[in-house]
């Protein structure tokens, strides 16, 4: 896959604006708070149609505008096909080679894109809602089944949370956890066997980017239900409710799931330095790519927001030399200075971007 041109209205900070990427190799260069990440964060949408920064996507309209959209052209092997993303208040509509698609789930996975940026370092080191987000956003992206299901799962646990607020009986929890539990095993499942595989995949990418490293990587799941068959959830669900009452919140289920991320045998967030840290952060990144283009059979992008000018030099270079053939656009306040990569370069100031 490759992007061959993005048009923005009223996005961001970018008012109409288009831009040429079927290049290789792109550079959107300038200062802070000129649009850089935002137009990254526009060509990051094309894949679940989420944010990397927001979950409000009522933020992304230009303030002062009702509306806002992009419309990408894209290369998918010898096709060419076009996205149309309309934004609105609370609302999105989707055109995929202008016709209206009814069910996001249907377009899910098609156009992988993988987004590097400085805030994944929270990832290793933040609380476990961010940890959820990550294995959340990797999953739905490639499997429309997963990104109903949480849907469906969220949606179950916010309307029994109303019933604990209002004190319903147990016939009325059982109902729903009933209608819980086929989301909340597929949810559990789906974790499971993606961490189990990333863990592989990790240890790969963070030896390949500091192969002097001593110690090795890992993963540990940590489901907030231990045993996450069917008898067991139910079972949980059941038992905890008194204190769900007095909580007002279902406490136990994958949304209070967590994994750990760990350097030799410690917790990374814990023992791990600020430098290791950030290399964990791009190699999730790295392995979430190659597990896209095994789900996808597609080529993924890479964007990558200012982040490899955290790494030390010889980090640096061993990350820009480990990249697939695969198309990827930056961005930084400077051009990389180790790499050997003949870079398309834009130069972006308030929103707009002239072509070097």
């Amino acid at each position: 896959m490759r992007f061959l041109s993005v048009s923005f209205q009223h996005f961001r900070n970018i008012g109409f604006s288009q831009i040429n990427l079927d290049a290789k190799r792109i550079f959107f260069l300038g200062d802070n708070g000129q649009g850089k990440t935002n137009a990254l964060e526009a060509l990051g949408l094309v894949t679940a149609l989420r944010s990397f920064r927001t979950q409000n996507t009522d933020t992304l309209i230009q303030q002062g505008h009702a509306t806002g959209g992009l419309f990408f052209r894209i290369k998918k092997g010898n096709d060419e096909e076009t996205v149309q993303l309309t934004l609105s208040k609370g609302n999105k509509s989707l055109l995929l080679n202008e016709q209206p698609v009814k069910r996001f789930a249907e377009y899910i996975g098609q156009f992988p894109v993988v987004i590097l940026s400085a805030n994944d370092s929270d990832i290793v080191r933040d609380g476990p809602s961010v940890r959820r987000r990550f294995l959340d956003l990797t999953l739905s992206a490639m499997n429309p089944k997963y990104f109903t299901l949480l849907r469906d799962y969220h949606k179950a646990v916010a309307d029994r949370n109303e019933l604990l607020k209002s004190n319903g009986s147990d016939a009325q929890l059982s109902a729903f956890e009933q209608a819980m539990l086929p989301s909340a095993e597929y949810i559990y499942s789906q974790r499971k066997t993606f961490l189990l595989w990333l863990t592989a995949k990790l240890h790969h990418c963070y030896r390949a980017i500091c192969p002097s490293e001593l110690f090795d990587t890992a993963i540990q799941y940590n489901p907030s239900i231990k045993e996450t068959s069917s008898d067991n959830i139910l079972s949980k669900w059941k038992a905890d409710r008194q204190r769900d009452r007095l909580m007002k919140s279902t406490q136990n289920g994958p949304h209070r799931d967590d994994f750990t991320i760990q350097l030799g045998s410690l917790p990374a967030r814990d023992c791990a330095s600020e430098g290791q840290q950030r290399t964990l952060a791009v190699a999730l990144r790295l392995a979430q790519l190659k597990y896209y283009q095994q789900q996808s059979k597609e080529a993924p992008v890479l964007l990558i927001d200012d982040i490899v000018g955290e790494l030390d030099s010889a980090r640096r270079k061993a990350f820009w030399h480990m990249l697939p053939d695969i198309q990827v656009i930056a961005t930084g306040t400077a051009l990389p200075q180790d790499d050997s990569e003949n870079w398309f370069i834009y130069h972006v100031s308030s929103g707009q971007f002239a072509k070097e």
